[in-house]
């Protein structure tokens, strides 16, 4: 799949003169939760940008390690979730980029067309921050 990924995937801006990643400009990644796989170190390697990404580690030690090693072969950062907020900050300050996969929620949301389907999104990414 990673050698397809430029058939595969694309980002799109509202303005496609801005380029939404680019190198020592941090910004922070968020995509759906769709398994186990994140889309972040794709985007990432699209774009030319170092990445470094949260995962939920397993709760099998043995699959842990498995799932670890394949995270590590597509060229990403990989940060355990536990305990991340410091060493997140870290990058953005370096100029890096990071990235999340939000859960999906079936049962609230908002509508966001999806292949020309409405599908119902986690919106928690985009709302501003509490005051």
């Amino acid at each position: 799949m990673l050698a397809a990924r430029d058939t595969r995937f694309e980002m799109v801006t509202e303005d496609p003169r801005i380029r939404p990643l680019r190198p020592g400009a941090p910004a922070v990644i968020v995509t759906a939760h769709v398994g186990a796989w994140q889309y972040t170190a794709m985007l990432g390697q699209l774009a030319g940008v170092r990445v470094t990404s949260l995962y939920a580690p397993e709760y099998n030690p043995r699959v842990r390690a498995v799932f670890l090693a394949l995270r590590q072969a597509m060229g990403c950062n990989w940060l355990c979730r536990d305990d991340s907020a410091r060493p997140l900050l870290r990058e953005l300050a370096a100029g890096n980029c990071v990235g999340f996969a939000a859960d999906t929620r079936f049962d609230q949301g908002r509508p966001v067309s999806f292949c020309g389907h409405d599908a119902m999104t986690n919106t928690a990414a985009a709302r501003p921050p509490s005051l």
